[in-house]
Order: structure tokens, then sequence, then C-alpha cells
């Protein structure tokens, strides 16, 4: 519901920032409020009970990542659930390691792994004889690499 022009003041914003327990929160559900405390230059005053959703720098180590990736199917589920994290793991080149237990193909017995795939490749002499042989496992080996 959209408030009339004049209604928030630094109590009413103060109020307001109390509802939430982080400034994400605080700036999607009351971002009128937000807004007002940013112009007015009080948000930081207001909000110092609020946390941060952002994790600081390196906290994503390699055995965290595989911990929260063990809680995922595949690499789209774990993109999807666990942005940073998955973020982190691609740019440590730690993904193939940590997605190792992932899904990435649907057969007519299931699902093929990546070391499945990479099973598939060890087969071949080169990239392009991989890709006409197994052209399905190629494409979905390219794509989750």
């Amino acid at each position: 519901m959209r408030k009339p022009n004049g209604y928030w003041t630094y109590e009413k914003c103060k109020e307001e920032a109390l509802k939430y327990n982080n400034k994400s929160d605080f700036k999607k559900h009351s971002n009128s409020a937000y807004r007002f405390a940013i112009r007015n230059h009080f948000l930081q005053e207001i909000s110092k009970h609020l946390k941060s959703k952002i994790k600081p720098n390196y906290y994503w180590t390699k055995e965290k990542c595989k911990k929260v990736a063990l809680e995922c199917k595949t690499k789209i589920e774990f993109k999807n659930k666990y942005v940073s994290t998955y973020n982190a793991t691609y740019f440590n080149k730690w993904q193939n390691e940590i997605c190792k237990h992932m899904i990435t193909l649907r057969h007519k017995e299931g699902y093929y792994t990546i070391k499945e795939c990479h099973k598939f490749a060890l087969k071949c002499d080169s990239r392009t004889e991989f890709q006409k042989l197994y052209p399905g496992v190629y494409l979905i080996s390219c794509s989750n690499s």
C-alpha cells in the first residue's frame, strides 16, 4: 500500500526498520521507508540492529562449498538455490570436484553423473570424436563444465 507524501518521519522509519532482521528485507518490504531514510541520511543510524546477508570475502571455503553442494542433485538446482556458493565454486575452479556427485544427463536407466560423462570422454581420442560418438553426453558435458 502506497503511503501519502509526508508520511515518513525519522521515528516512523526507525519503527519500520525494527520489524526486519536484515537490510535487504527492510528494503524489499518497506522500500519507501528505506528510500526516505537514505535521502535523509539516517539509514545507517536506524539500521544498526540489522544484519547483512552478504557474506564477507573469502567466506566460502572449499569445504563449506562441498557441504552445501551435497544438498543438491544437479548443477541447475545448486545454482538456483545457492547462487553465491555456486559462484564461489566456479570462480575458484572447484566445480568439477565439488559437483562430481551431481546427475547431469537423463538416459534410459536414470542419469549420468559427471564421472560417468568423463568415462565416455576418456574412450575418445579427440573432442570431435567424443562429440560424434556421444553427442548427448558431449553437449551436457559442455554445459556442465
